[in-house]
């Protein structure tokens, strides 16, 4: 039969479906509204077949080949229905989707630990789905979705490494023959520039300076950093990097022009560098770890929470406290100096310890890192 939904505004809409199609019509009162209602269920119509109704996973199909899309975005909306959306909701029928299952959804998602970012992405695509669905397939008369309101990120407090506990990690990576692994670390917590900037980089950037001209974007080096396409700097790589570099590249048999390639020899896409960074692997017989940035902070005692940017900050303390001015870091950084004074001014406000380079901090840190080891072998 068809039904009859009191409207906000104190009007009546009826709504049936007419063979694949839903219709509607309002009236002014509940009279007008349920004898047309009788006209109509007289003419055999009625309200929406759930049996008729694509699931989720299936309209997403539609959906997707109506648009144009580029291949970025294509990769991107993909990667948010397939780890959160359609787990939970690719079953249901488009139908029976309602602001109730919607709502569960997304608090099931929070507590899974999904950030608040990757949560309002999912939740805004999922809307655009869903308005589809709505108009012009006419599976819905309203969109479930739309009143759900964004997920509030939680202010984050910021979080870095000192120079010893950036060695404890390093010399972890050592210690599980991860040399590869190890000195991206170094180059990460001591050069400064951020992870898409160094999976790009190239043996031919390595001078008496390190260029730094393109990033990785999943998978694919593309020219340009954070800052822009066609941003381009040069930034200074401490000895003891550099050293760290000529070792790595002495080392590693791949062959790729990339100074940190994948296992192919080619650019890190989205989901390894993810792996990298915190993915929990093991192998079925539980012998073998996966080697990624958090279990090597767990393993040495700092704790899960910490990701590979904290190294930026670790980077941002050494330069201050080798005296570098903010508009020096700015550049080192590839930020603009009204943020690397705005963020760091904590640092500026210090002391520095006069004399001393980063190389010197490095060093220091290395020898502490070493005799904490022999300790703990002894």
């Amino acid at each position: 039969m068809a039904s009859i939904h009191e409207t906000k505004t104190g009007k009546y809409e009826l709504r049936w479906r007419e063979g694949s199609k839903n219709r509607s019509r309002t009236f002014l009162t509940r009279l007008a509204a349920e004898e047309e209602r009788v006209r109509v269920e007289h003419q055999g119509y009625g309200p929406v077949s759930h049996a008729d109704s694509p699931t989720l996973a299936e309209f997403v199909e539609v959906w997707d080949q109506s648009k144009e899309l580029s291949d970025a975005t294509k990769r991107g909306y993909a990667e948010l229905l397939r780890y959160h959306i359609l787990p939970s909701l690719g079953h249901h029928k488009v139908s029976r989707l309602n602001r109730r299952l919607i709502r569960e959804w997304q608090r099931e998602r929070q507590e899974a630990g999904a950030g608040a970012n990757a949560l309002n992405k999912a939740l805004a695509l999922l809307k655009q789905i869903l308005d589809y669905a709505v108009e012009p397939e006419e599976l819905l008369n309203e969109n479930p979705a739309a009143p759900l309101r964004k997920v509030k990120a939680e202010k984050k407090k910021q979080s870095w490494l000192t120079a010893e506990q950036v060695e404890m990690i390093r010399g972890w990576y050592l210690d599980h023959h991860d040399y590869g692994s190890a000195t991206l670390v170094s180059v990460l917590a001591y050069v400064g520039i951020r992870p898409q900037d160094a999976l790009a980089l190239e043996w031919g950037d390595l001078g008496e300076k390190l260029a730094v001209t393109k990033k990785v974007v999943d998978g694919e080096v593309v020219p340009g950093s954070k800052t822009g396409e066609g941003y381009e700097r040069s930034v200074i790589v401490p000895e003891l990097v550099q050293a760290d570099l000529a070792e790595w590249r002495e080392f590693t048999t791949s062959g790729s022009t990339l100074i940190f390639p994948n296992p192919d020899g080619e650019p890190w896409t989205g989901n390894q560098f993810r792996a990298w960074r915190e993915r929990r692997q093991t192998s079925k017989d539980g012998s073998r770890k996966a080697k990624c940035f958090k279990l090597a902070a767990q393993e040495v005692g700092l704790g899960w929470g910490l990701t590979p940017y904290a190294l930026r900050h670790t980077a941002a303390t050494l330069f201050v406290a080798a005296g570098w001015s903010h508009t020096r870091v700015a550049e080192q950084l590839g930020h603009s100096p009204a943020v690397s004074l705005r963020t760091y001014q904590h640092l500026y406000a210090g002391e520095y310890d006069a004399g001393k380079t980063v190389d010197d901090f490095i060093k220091e840190a290395r020898g502490y890192a070493q005799t904490c080891s022999e300790n703990v072998r002894s």
